[in-house]
């Protein structure tokens, strides 16, 4: 672990907290097709008890990475997240490691609420259906290896 990554950290958390919300560029494909490569995601302060079930959150790792993933599970101290793409759950974080919740996604100048009801049919469709995080798996493999040309 770094300081440098360790300050980025403490950064997000008081831009959080001084303008209640942050907008940071998506990478990776593991909550892809909600959360697309290059997307802008607006997260917004939050208090770990006003979290619900299928929230999409910010959070940091122990290695003081950035992720954004479904809230599946939490407790009194625990939270338990998944990837909509990936196969697996994500190891238990603490609550003090979320920094805040999914408002909304920017993809090519239109915003993507996440209080629309499709998405909230999505949320609920890819976390109760575990084979939808398969498949997309295969898609996102398949899509990899046309665009290299491996076949």
């Amino acid at each position: 672990m770094f300081p440098e990554d360790e300050r980025i950290v403490s950064i997000v958390r008081e831009v959080l907290l001084k303008k209640g919300w942050i907008d940071l560029p998506s990478h990776g494909t593991s909550m892809y097709p909600l959360i697309k490569e290059g997307d802008i995601c607006r997260f917004s302060s939050c208090n770990p008890s006003e979290l619900k079930k299928r929230d999409v959150i910010l959070f940091s790792t122990p290695s003081n990475s950035f992720v954004a993933h479904r809230l599946i599970q939490m407790d009194n101290t625990r939270v338990i997240c998944k990837g909509d793409g990936n196969l697996g759950f994500d190891p238990p974080i603490e609550q003090t490691h979320i920094l805040g919740k999914l408002m909304y996604i920017k993809r090519n100048d239109k915003n993507i609420h996440l209080d629309n009801f499709s998405l909230k049919v999505w949320g609920h469709f890819v976390q109760s259906v575990p084979v939808v995080s398969t498949v997309i798996r295969l898609y996102l493999k398949h899509k990899t290896a046309a665009r290299f040309g491996v076949m």
